[in-house]
């Protein structure tokens, strides 16, 4: 385990490798997006969510530490950055006061505009993963009648 603030270096190419899906109409993109939550365990930038910090403080330490999403990717944007466990700044705060925000908002409205918007988000979720086992299929249709 490492210590609070231990530098821990990540390889951004071995990052890129593990994501690569390949091509949507590739045989292989099935086994790809499957095989992915298995690839990216073993990458800290995308494990270990209360070991991330930014200079505002320890994610663990933070209310919404819960809530938060912190994307892996503005963590490795920066190309000078070689700590899978430091969060940008901005990113931070910016993710802050959204959520204080939306929980203020949440406590105007009784969480109902919140839940209303989950319920569309979660169809249109439904609606891209079915797109893309439609395109998945036809793209194995296709590489067999090419063989």
């Amino acid at each position: 385990e490492v210590a609070f603030g231990e530098a821990v270096s990540f390889d951004q190419a071995a990052v890129g490798k593990a994501l690569d899906l390949g091509e949507i109409s590739a045989p292989s993109f099935s086994g790809r997006v499957a095989g992915l939550p298995m690839r990216v365990r073993k990458l800290r930038l995308f494990t270990n969510r209360l070991a991330k910090r930014s200079s505002y403080g320890a994610c663990a330490d933070c209310s919404f530490v819960k809530e938060c999403h912190i994307c892996p990717g503005s963590i490795s944007h920066n190309p000078t950055n070689r700590d899978p466990d430091l969060v940008p700044e901005f990113i931070c705060a910016f993710n802050f006061v959204a959520r204080t925000a939306r929980k203020r908002f949440d406590e105007m409205t009784d969480g109902e505009i919140s839940a209303a918007w989950q319920r569309r988000v979660d169809k249109a979720i439904c609606a891209l993963k079915e797109a893309v086992e439609v395109s998945v299929r036809k793209g194995a249709a296709n590489a067999a009648q090419k063989r």
